[in-house]
C-alpha cells in the first residue's frame, strides 16, 4: 500500500509555502535542458566511465536514514547528551519522512506528534517529552505546533532520510543557531 503523505506536505508547506514544490524543480531543470540544447555546438562530447561490479545499490527500493555518528559525537562532547536523548534520536530514525526530516507515521503517512511519538515507541509520554525538551535545546530537533499538537523536525547534520535534504530544512536549522561540527572546526582554526 502506498502511503499518504498529504497531512505531512501542508504541514511543511505552510512552514515554507511553494519552495519545496518539486514540479518548481523539474520545470528549472527543463528550462536549463532547453537553454543548453539551443547553445550547443556540433562538436560531440563522449565520456566513459568504469562501472565496479563489486559494488552494488544496496535495497534501493527500501526506506532507510543516514546517521552522522561523528557529529552526534561532536553534539555529545560539546553539550552532552543523556542516554535517554541518545536512544530517543535514534530511536526516531524509523520515522523520518524521506528528504524533509518531518516525523512521520510509517502506516498512514501523517505527521507524528509527540505522544504519538510515544505510543509508537511504547514509551510514556513524560519520558517522550523530557528527552524532547533536552533535544530542542541543544538544536538537534524542531518543534511545529499546529492545531494544538507538536510536530518533529529532526536535525538533518545528525541523520536524515534520503538521498537529498530539502534545503529549507537545513536552513531552518542554521537559523536556529546550531553550529554544525564542520563550521565549528572552521572557526577554530
Amino acid at each position: 500500500m502506498k502511503k499518504n503523505y498529504d497531512k505531512a506536505r501542508e504541514l511543511l508547506q505552510a512552514m515554507f509555502g511553494d519552495t519545496m514544490d518539486s514540479s518548481t524543480e523539474l520545470k528549472i531543470k527543463s528550462e536549463i535542458m532547453e537553454e543548453v540544447r539551443k547553445h550547443q555546438s556540433d562538436e560531440l562530447c563522449i565520456s566513459v566511465f568504469v562501472k565496479d561490479t563489486t559494488i552494488k545499490d544496496w535495497l534501493p527500493k527500501e526506506h532507510f536514514s543516514k546517521i552522522y555518528y561523528d557529529e552526534i559525537n561532536y553534539i555529545n562532547n560539546i553539550y552532552g547528551l543523556s542516554k535517554g536523548e541518545k536512544n530517543l534520536l535514534l530511536s526516531m530514525s524509523p520515522y523520518l519522512m524521506w528528504e524533509t526530516n518531518l516525523l512521520v507515521d510509517e502506516d498512514s503517512g501523517d505527521p507524528l506528534s509527540q505522544t504519538e511519538l510515544a505510543l509508537k515507541l511504547d514509551v510514556h509520554r513524560s519520558t517522550i517529552s523530557r528527552n524532547m525538551t533536552g533535544l530542542y535545546e541543544k538544536k538537534l530537533i524542531l518543534i511545529i505546533n499546529k492545531d494544538k499538537k507538536k510536530y518533529i523536525i529532526i536535525n538533518p547534520f545528525i541523520m536524515y532520510s534520503g538521498k537529498r535534504i530539502d534545503v529549507n530544512i537545513v536552513n531552518l536549522f542554521k537559523n536556529s543557531g546550531y553550529i554544525d561540527r564542520l563550521t565549528h572546526e572552521c572557526k577554530s582554526k
